[in-house]
């Protein structure tokens, strides 16, 4: 049986950033993923950011 890679998870943490930066730069990061890199884990302490990053 072969086993196939899991995608890496790149994280982008946007703790003490405001809105609109969070989705700014989570719509920048998701631009820019490459390879295996399948995924983006968005870490923020913004409440109104939640209604806003792309999921």
């Amino acid at each position: 049986m072969t086993k196939t890679p899991e995608a890496s998870v790149k994280t982008l943490d946007v703790r003490g950033e405001i809105c609109p930066y969070p989705m700014m730069r989570t719509v920048s990061a998701l631009k820019k993923l490459q390879g295996d890199e399948r995924a983006l884990e968005v870490v923020t302490d913004h409440p109104p950011a939640l209604e806003t990053i792309p999921t």
